[in-house]
């Protein structure tokens, strides 16, 4: 009896197998398999698309570059003490999160660059693809480099899958970006259409090859590709600054303001300041809820979310420090009778400020601090930029800023005095005097470093900027610096970088080496 039920039992089980292989062995009628895929024109643009996405998640520029790198500078303070005091390790989230998402960039734009040139479509449309997909290669290549120093540099599709990276020298990653840059500027519009309004542009790429040579301290170069963008805003009126209408100080205020609002913003005079994709924006990230941006839905995906945590109906777990809203100058001669540099008003929420909604329904109320589990949070200060007017939703419609005309500015600026060994010009001072004329102040008459450390400073809080500037200054030959002295918790030789992920180096057997001190 026995034997008879093992027999029926082996017969049932080779019965099952048999007809779950027959039934595994459908192929999905609901997706495209890859070999099926990348056979149009339509397929290459979507591929395209998908490229631009990882800037997108909260891993990638959304939240974790606001979290780690506004933290880490010395005009804010997180209520987690590791990020501020530098005690994590190699196998922190952040660093992890960040990391991927420029990975995850860096290989859908190898996947393109192999998948998209043997379609058969128009040619001219097929530059314009891969120009961006250039452009997007060099940028996260760009961070990549800039946040883990020497990790591994991937330009081609990888297919095998045991493979282990060796790192690669900041100056193969330069070479890199430069090459990608410049096929990007040779392949793409200086402006698009309404329709597909914050794709890659030529000034973007010849803007990013200027930040690339000016943070590698080639300054002749830098000012070269600097100049081209300033030559398309001057003789061609691509770029410009966004500069009051008026003399109200909301004039002044929205001027500046309106670089980081989801809506245009106008004055009760009837003066109007465009928002995204406006004449200042040089490459942005796109969260507008539908047409060509669209790739990956779903929450934490359609929008940013940094309100969630940095906004006034957030947590409200990152805050300006009282140092920095003192930073902003004090006038007696301002156009619009402010106190302040406008920028102070657009940068900070403090005390018995009103906060207004971007749906206007919503009753406007009163900022009120929330109490946090870090005692260093005490000032009472929240951030208002990217968050004013507010909205309530967790995937905010607020465009986020990569790269903006006032920093091409104050970067050529840069570039200009360091070329010409600290020297002021008229170029140099121009610069930084056009970035302070839209504020409504003084100009000054000579170009310094602390002339050009202070207008950074108050022009790109919260834009996570500062943090890389102080790492930059701190590393010329001649320091402009001490930077152990400026960042609580900084050691020198190590924190300049992010350690690079504690699974990478696992995954190449010891092949990978990690960063100094880490």
């Amino acid at each position: 009896m026995k034997s008879i039920i093992q027999h029926i039992a082996i017969f049932l089980l080779l019965l099952m197998v048999g007809s779950c292989e027959s039934y595994l062995d459908i192929t999905p009628e609901d997706r495209l398999s890859e070999a099926q895929y990348y056979q149009n024109e339509q397929e290459a643009i979507e591929t395209v698309t998908s490229c631009y996405d990882p800037l997108k998640h909260p891993g990638g520029f959304n939240v974790s570059f606001f979290f780690m790198f506004t933290s880490f500078s010395d005009r804010a303070v997180h209520e987690a003490a590791a990020v501020n005091r530098f005690t994590f390790d190699a196998s922190y989230n952040h660093v992890n999160t960040i990391y991927t998402y420029l990975s995850k960039g860096i290989y859908r734009c190898n996947l393109a660059l192999e998948k998209i040139p043997p379609i058969d479509m128009d040619e001219e449309l097929k530059t314009e693809l891969l120009a961006q997909v250039h452009y997007l290669r060099g940028l996260y290549n760009f961070y990549m480099t800039t946040i883990y120093n020497e990790p591994p540099l991937i330009d081609y599709l990888v297919k095998d899958l045991d493979v282990q990276f060796e790192n690669s020298s900041r100056e193969e990653f330069k070479r890199s970006i430069i090459t990608d840059m410049k096929t990007a500027a040779a392949g793409l519009p200086k402006k698009w259409d309404a329709a597909n309004l914050g794709r890659a542009t030529q000034g973007a790429a010849l803007a990013m090859m200027g930040k690339t040579y000016l943070y590698y301290q080639q300054w002749d170069s830098a000012k070269f590709f600097l100049q081209q963008v300033k030559d398309l805003a001057d003789n061609e009126g691509v770029y410009g600054l966004l500069t009051a209408q008026g003399t109200d100080s909301l004039d002044y205020c929205y001027a500046y303001q309106a670089n980081f609002s989801a809506i245009d913003l106008e004055t009760p005079g009837g003066n109007s300041y465009d928002s995204e994709n406006n004449l200042e924006s040089i490459f942005e990230i796109q969260f507008n809820y539908g047409g060509w941006e669209v790739w990956e839905g779903g929450w934490q995906a359609d929008g940013s979310i940094t309100a969630l945590y940095y906004g006034p109906e957030g947590y409200k777990n990152l805050a300006p420090t009282a140092e920095y809203r003192d930073q902003f100058e004090e006038t007696t001669s301002h156009p619009a009778g402010l106190t302040y540099d406008p920028r102070r008003y657009v940068m900070f929420y403090e005390p018995g400020d009103t906060i207004y909604y971007i749906d206007q329904s919503v009753e406007p109320t009163l900022w009120q601090e929330d109490l946090h589990m870090n005692g260093g949070i005490t000032e009472g200060f929240g951030w208002a930029k990217y968050f004013n007017p507010a909205h309530q939703s967790n995937n905010g419609p607020t465009n986020l800023k990569i790269m903006r005309y006032a920093d091409v500015l104050l970067m050529l600026a840069e570039a200009d005095f360091m070329a010409g060994g600290e020297t002021s010009t008229d170029l140099s001072v121009d610069c930084i005097n056009a970035v302070r004329n839209r504020a409504g102040l003084e100009p000054i008459g000579a170009v310094t470093r602390e002339a050009i450390m202070h207008e950074r400073d108050v022009e790109f809080g919260f834009e996570w900027l500062r943090f890389f500037d102080l790492v930059r200054w701190s590393l010329l030959d001649d320091p402009w610096i001490d930077i152990e002295e400026t960042i609580p918790y900084f050691q020198k030789g190590k924190n300049e970088y992010l350690p690079i992920p504690l699974y990478e180096i696992n995954l190449s057997r010891g092949t990978l080496k990690q960063n100094p001190g880490w």
